[in-house]
């Protein structure tokens, strides 16, 4: 706590002088600022209603094959409501990955999010539906590997029936890319199943970030290539 009042003192203080300069001058400040962890929390983009008691989280892949990728939506399912439990800390309680899969398994026709949130007895369920899913740089080349994954993330309230009728929020889009930058890893460097339980953990990292802070400055160099 210390080190980050610090940081913010002398941050505000180089702001200041530099204000008078120019804009060009204020991205090192920022940075700094980022880097110092100040006002982390700003950067969740959804924010738990204060009613919400039971979350679930489902991850549903959109006919994708399922040759080399196996229950890649399921892994990041189980990753990802851990890592918001870790956060919110039963308020809301994030539903065990395991309960909400077990019941999808036995209702293999469940039609809507809310659905399956009553099924679970969830008021709230975090729907993140990947629409495209490749695990190489390109379409046969299968000693390349470089992760896409293309998804929305949506909020749907889900206590009672009535609830389909309240519109869920507006999706979040994410494009994720594994690694980062322009080049991709070989497997020369792993094996396919090492990049997969790779590529799953940075996904569930990135879709956390929505409800979950971190520090920006982990986003400067995040996936946009």
């Amino acid at each position: 706590m210390r080190r980050r009042l610090i940081a913010m003192i002398m941050a505000s203080i180089v702001l200041t002088g530099l204000a008078l300069a120019g804009c060009s001058f204020l991205a090192p400040v920022l940075l700094v600022m980022d880097m110092a962890g100040v006002d982390d929390k700003a950067n969740i983009k959804y924010k738990f209603e204060k009613e919400a008691k039971r979350v679930a989280v489902v991850v549903h892949l959109y006919k994708q094959p399922q040759m080399d990728i196996g229950h890649f939506d399921r892994e990041v399912a189980s990753l990802l409501a851990m890592k918001i439990s870790g956060y919110t800390n039963k308020k809301p309680e994030i539903v065990v990955a395991t309960k909400v899969q077990k019941w999808m398994d036995e209702h293999q026709d469940w039609k809507t999010p809310e659905e399956i949130g009553r099924g679970v007895n969830a008021d709230y369920v975090v729907f993140v539906e990947i629409r495209r899913l490749g695990f190489y740089e390109k379409e046969g080349w299968t000693q390349f590997y470089k992760g896409t994954c293309e998804a929305t993330v949506s909020i749907h309230r889900a206590g009672k029936e009535d609830d389909e009728t309240v519109p869920p929020t507006e999706p979040f889009p994410c494009s994720i890319r594994f690694p980062a930058g322009m080049k991709p890893m070989t497997d020369a460097d792993l094996t396919l199943q090492q990049f997969r339980g790779l590529f799953i953990r940075h996904t569930a990292e990135r879709l956390s970030w929505i409800f979950v802070p971190h520090a920006t400055n982990e986003e400067y160099g995040d996936d946009k290539n």
